[in-house]
């Protein structure tokens, strides 16, 4: 089995066609890094962040469907708290059979802040 701890694969992850493809990327940080952030001061994580492209590096924790929206999850290893949440595009649907859990990747989309369940989304 390969390992893939220091395999990054970047996905544009685009749910909306409103969603500008040639948008800049303005930030990029680790998902523990954006996590932390939104903990320590949520307004002034959504005053950086909030509607502005951006990757995110993790290591993958789960996919799900919720409400017809496919998700990756994605955090660090052992780390069920601090997660970032990123809807799939549906060519990364195709393609998501292709990763495991703990394989680590990049993610880029819009941040669209912090749920009330204290997820950073992405979309």
């Amino acid at each position: 089995m390969k390992t893939f701890s220091t395999l990054f694969i970047s996905f544009v992850l685009l749910v909306f066609t409103s969603c500008n493809n040639n948008q800049k990327i303005e930030f990029e940080v680790t998902s523990q890094q954006i996590y932390k952030e939104y903990q320590d001061n949520e307004v002034a994580a959504d005053a950086k962040y909030k509607d502005k492209r951006i990757k995110v590096i993790g290591t993958i924790i789960s996919f799900d469907k919720s409400m017809g929206v496919n998700y990756c999850y994605i955090g660090s290893t052992g780390d069920f708290i601090g997660e970032v949440r990123c809807a799939m595009s549906e060519d990364f649907v195709k393609q998501a059979g292709n990763y495991q859990k703990g394989q680590t990747i990049s993610l880029e989309g819009k941040c669209i802040g912090r749920s009330f369940t204290g997820v950073v989304n992405l979309e």
